[in-house]
């Protein structure tokens, strides 16, 4: 068994020269500042929404955050190996504990890629309208740990945005999370995939050698068949010539767009340098500024304010302009591999083409033997026998591959009959008689409670998810359950209370908590023990600051600027 911790949290604004560190542990952590009346809008939201988005999932943020212009810098380990993963905007880096960096991307799918070799967790789903699987975002691996105070509707997963891409998501992905739909299955659904499609083409070929059958019986005249109509043979050949010509443009337009890509590609990457050989000789600058010496002519300064100020703000433009050269280099290289592939598209049309052209430009015989085409004949007929062999044994293997399917049904109904289990008990102890017992038999079933209940309704459903989750997959890895105010202001006190209670009493062992709850004290719950309790005393709105800028800026930077 592994589990996944989060360690440590930069945010950073550099357009403002302000950031924010927080720092977590193993266990239970808890976010809190004062009471209702003075503790909200002071940064508990951010800092947890900021987890999961580094990792890649897309959240809710306020408009007053302006997510695309924040960094975020967080550092996770699973087990005793150690990452460290950068974020800003569609920019993703990731790094090892020396901080080599493994991953530098724009893409989500590459990023779901690099982080299921390392969780050796995975979440694959059927694509839309062709239903071939495919590892979703990364954005699906934590559906099951992570709630949004301003999303708790009951039996819903609307924590993350940007989820609808794949069709009945929802069950597809607890069935993933549960084990159940494992590599063995997903070749077992592919192999039926196969044979199914096998059966579609044996059964089109047996109907075109039927066809062909038919019509070299009808053109057996006297021993001879032979050609009707020449014109209809010509204007074909003039056809494939045309289309012949109009690729050959296209491939002559294709070719010139993957020139002009890689020279701006080459010229993207010749900024990118000179840009950090500029921003280390401000570096260099900024440390003859320190000693009160002019860059310049190494005159001593006596009042040097003015330049510290003017080299800082340079510095922050070079490093923004730095994080926008590597984006723009990432988009350009995709851009050329798109261009690649659509080239080799065309060669293959025109080898196609050629052919044909080839095929077309020979003499072509006006008779036909009648012994050939009896031989023909002959062959169409023993290919007919033979492709219904091969659907009898399709027929067979496929059979075979639904039994193994049966054995994971079976298991699925294993699931939802402990699911059921969990659910009913949770009702009598939170007394949720407005919810249908009956919606506890299905695992999607769509199950809400109203008002100051749907918090309590939320949090039960995540919990019973995960231990779902636990028994029937319990090697898979322990992520982080990070709630958002799961005990929101509609709560009395006394249900905020059994709430939290429940889910400090109820939350995965072996799972690191992260909760943010207003006016937390440790003594009103006797016998837990909280390792870490982490209190904003920040005014309103204003989380980030100058002072943790100056303290980790230099590790910013030099994520920034570290070549591969």
């Amino acid at each position: 068994m592994s589990n996944l911790v989060f360690n440590k949290l930069y945010l950073f604004s550099t357009s403002e020269n302000k950031a924010k560190y927080i720092e977590f542990t193993e266990g239970k952590n808890i976010i809190t500042t004062e009471d209702d009346v003075i503790g909200n809008k002071k940064g508990k939201s951010t800092i947890l929404k900021n987890l999961y988005y580094t990792m890649g999932a897309e959240c809710y943020f306020e408009d007053k955050w302006d997510v695309k212009n924040k960094t975020s810098i967080l550092e996770f380990s699973i087990n005793d190996e150690a990452y460290i993963i950068f974020r800003q905007d569609r920019l993703f880096k990731i790094f090892d504990s020396e901080k080599k960096l493994l991953l530098k991307t724009l893409s989500r799918r590459d990023l779901s890629i690099f982080l299921e070799g390392i969780l050796k967790f995975t979440v694959r789903l059927p694509k839309r309208n062709t239903e071939k699987l495919e590892t979703a975002p990364p954005a699906y691996f934590y559906l099951l740990n992570y709630t949004d105070q301003d999303k708790m509707n009951g039996s819903s997963f609307e924590s993350f945005s940007n989820l609808g891409q794949y069709p009945n998501f929802k069950l597809n992905t607890l069935y993933s999370h549960f084990g159940i739909l494992d590599d063995r299955f997903y070749d077992v659904t592919k192999l039926v995939e196969q044979l199914k499609d096998k059966q579609v083409a044996l059964n089109e070929e047996c109907y075109l050698f039927r066809k062909m059958l038919e019509k070299i019986e009808t053109d057996l005249v006297d021993g001879i068949s032979f050609p009707t109509n020449f014109d209809v043979l010509q204007q074909e050949v003039d056809n494939t010539k045309n289309q012949y010509e109009t690729i050959v443009h296209s491939l002559q337009l294709a070719k010139n767009r993957l020139i002009k890509q890689r020279n701006d590609n080459y010229a993207v990457k010749e900024e990118l340098v000179n840009l950090r050989k500029m921003i280390r000789k401000n570096n260099k600058n900024k440390k003859e500024i320190n000693s009160h010496t002019c860059p310049k002519c190494h005159s001593v300064i006596s009042d040097n304010l003015e330049l510290k100020i003017n080299n800082l703000n340079r510095e922050e433009d070079y490093l923004f302009l730095a994080n926008e050269l590597e984006k723009e280099s990432l988009k350009v290289e995709s851009n050329i591999k798109k261009e690649e592939e659509n080239y080799r598209c065309l060669l293959d049309k025109l080898k196609i083409y050629e052919d044909k052209l080839e095929l077309s430009s020979k003499e072509i015989s006006s008779v036909l033997q009648h012994k050939g085409l009896m031989e023909v004949r002959d062959k169409l007929i023993m290919d007919i026998g033979f492709s219904q062999i091969q659907l009898e044994e399709t027929a067979i293997s496929l059979k075979e591959q639904n039994k193994i399917l049966d054995g994971y049904n079976e298991l699925k109904k294993q699931i939802n009959e402990e699911y059921y289990d969990l659910m009913l008990k949770d009702k009598l102890h939170f007394n949720l008689e407005e919810l249908d017992s009956n919606k506890f038999k299905k695992i999607d079933s769509v199950i809400n409670a109203g008002g100051s209940n749907k918090p309590i309704n939320t949090i039960v459903w995540y919990f019973n998810l995960l231990k779902v989750k636990n028994k029937f997959n319990s090697e898979a890895i322990h992520l982080p359950i990070v709630l958002d105010s799961p005990a929101n202001a509609e709560m009395d006190k006394e249900s905020k209370h059994t709430l939290l209670e429940y889910i400090f009493k109820e939350a995965d062992k072996d799972s690191q908590l992260i909760v943010s709850t207003i006016g937390f004290s440790k003594s009103d719950f006797e016998g837990e023990i909280f390792e870490n309790v982490i209190e904003l005393s920040n005014s309103k709105y204003e989380l980030l600051n100058l002072k943790d800028y100056e303290k980790y800026r230099d590790l910013y930077e030099f994520l920034v600027l570290l070549d591969e």
